[in-house]
């Protein structure tokens, strides 16, 4: 064999060595694949959460008092505004990786019937989606995006 043909089949064989790993590689996917988002239900449990709302008027910070089981969800929100110190009722469901939480926000300060649908979706240790605001005054429409965070 000559000395320039050692170089070639070292090349050539080295070639066939990527080719066939990059084969291998998309046939057999790598089993250390990041791991799924766990479903909300596995993440959230009954406790306190702090809560941010970011609506037109600006951010508002609430803590959520939350009793999870099986799925279902009760409990109450503190928000330090509208017009002042103000608890409120929550009720809700968990349904796979989302999460929907009404809040009766009548009363206190607020003229007529108040009613507060927030819906999301677990990112990392935080749970993040937007507020629907439901009123027979003023009908249903989006008004803000907030986030419940699952660590303090």
């Amino acid at each position: 064999m000559s000395r320039l043909a050692k170089p070639v089949t070292l090349m050539f064989t080295l070639f066939l060595v990527i080719v066939a790993s990059a084969a291998c590689t998309m046939v057999f996917p790598s089993t250390q694949a990041a791991p799924p988002t766990p479903h909300i239900s596995a993440r959230l449990a009954s406790g306190n959460y702090r809560v941010e709302f970011n609506n037109p008027a600006g951010l508002l910070r609430s803590t959520w008092t939350l009793e999870v089981s099986g799925g279902q969800i009760t409990g109450k929100s503190e928000w330090d505004c509208c017009p002042g110190h103000r608890t409120d009722t929550m009720s809700g469901r968990v349904e796979g990786n989302l999460i929907i939480v009404e809040r009766d926000c009548t009363g206190q300060g607020t003229p007529g019937e108040c009613h507060q649908v927030y819906i999301g979706t677990m990112e990392g240790d935080v749970i993040k989606g937007a507020m629907i605001w439901a009123s027979p005054r003023s009908g249903s429409r989006i008004d803000g995006s907030w986030q419940l965070f699952l660590k303090p």
